[in-house]
């Protein structure tokens, strides 16, 4: 990740989740993408994995992946401090795209698609027990890296 003559290169990498079924994947498109400072990028993020709930993550150079939103089916989370610069759409069960409304050099990282499936958790609650807590729905991402994509943004001059 590095800055040459007012280009900035961010990374983007898709994280697919182990199922157990061979071809199974989460992959992005496109490969590649160059574009200027302010000028929009709309990242596409795929899954043949039928799950319900797809996530994005950013990483910053020297730092852990930060969960920027998740869709589960068509409802979107996002956290607090995620820029309102950051546009997601759920386009289908199947595919999620993030755009960029006017990247920055400070939105140099690597982009990470991920998706889960998610299950009806069963409570059952008899009054001598206390309430099942339920996880977090990031808990249910279990990522690793599966293919890259380079996006470079360059600098107006």
């Amino acid at each position: 990740l590095g800055t040459q003559q007012g280009s900035l290169i961010l990374p983007l990498n898709f994280l697919s989740l182990s199922t157990g079924h061979m071809g199974a994947m989460v992959i992005q498109s496109p490969r590649y993408q160059v574009t200027k400072v302010g000028k929009p990028v709309t990242l596409n993020c795929s899954q043949n994995l039928n799950h319900d709930t797809m996530y994005w993550y950013q990483q910053k150079l020297r730092q852990a992946p930060k969960l920027l939103l998740y869709y589960y089916e068509t409802e979107l989370t996002k956290e607090t401090d995620t820029s309102d610069n950051f546009q997601p759409s759920r386009l289908s069960n199947s595919l999620c795209s993030l755009s960029i409304r006017s990247p920055g050099l400070g939105d140099s990282a690597v982009y990470l698609c991920a998706s889960s499936k998610d299950t009806e958790l069963q409570c059952y609650v008899s009054p001598v027990h206390k309430p099942l807590h339920f996880p977090d729905p990031r808990s249910f991402s279990r990522p690793s890296p599966s293919s890259d994509v380079t996006t470079i943004v360059e600098t107006q001059q």
